[in-house]
């Protein structure tokens, strides 16, 4: 990659191109691009907002947290299209990948999963080449936190049914005895308690 800077006659406006040259370069180098950049194609592009970050980082836990893995993948696209599309130096973008793998670990802590790959439980962004290599480590560290989800939920699930079955044994001889009853006894809806049975 190679980045050029504005074009000048004056050799006292050559640093102002030089540093220009390096800013285009930078940013060449977090997309992972091979080829040369101009500062004016730089130049054109907003910077990124902590808001915006935080909006985009949100919608992915929000898409963990209701067990949605197509609108995670998306949330994911919609994070990554974010980055891509406005300029960022590889300082901000260090920045901005070690924040999105912080909430990510509070999410596994706060869920208390654990990850089979531990190697996705430390971010060193200096290992990565572009946005690219660091999109496909957040696509399969996401990838173990929604398995882990899936894992939780399945044991969950089992161990309702497991109690339901108990409580059926229990009261089956008790004409009084409801389905509103055993839901109270499970603190489950009705309805929930329907789609529980059909699962399990």
């Amino acid at each position: 990659a190679a980045g050029c800077g504005h074009i000048t006659d004056s050799l006292a406006d050559l640093p102002g191109s030089f540093e220009g040259a390096r800013n285009a370069l930078d940013y060449s180098r977090v997309l992972g691009l091979s080829q040369i950049v101009f500062i004016d194609q730089v130049r054109n592009k907003k910077t990124i907002s902590p808001e915006g970050f935080t909006l985009y980082s949100g919608r992915i836990l929000d898409q963990l947290k209701a067990g949605c893995e197509r609108q995670t993948r998306e949330a994911v696209d919609e994070m990554f299209s974010y980055l891509e599309n406005h300029y960022l130096t590889m300082n901000e973008a260090a920045y901005y990948l070690i924040r999105l793998h912080s909430i990510l670990l509070y999410f596994l802590q706060e869920m208390d999963l654990s990850l089979e790959n531990e190697s996705l439980l430390s971010y060193q962004p200096d290992c990565f080449h572009s946005l690219r290599d660091a999109r496909n480590f957040f696509e399969r560290m996401i990838g173990e936190l929604e398995r882990g989800i899936r894992k939780r939920r399945h044991e969950m699930m089992l161990s309702r049914v497991e109690k339901a079955k108990k409580i059926i044994a229990q009261e089956y001889a008790d004409p009084g005895f409801s389905l509103g009853q055993m839901c109270n006894k499970l603190f489950l809806s009705t309805s929930q308690f329907s789609v529980l049975f059909k699962e399990g």
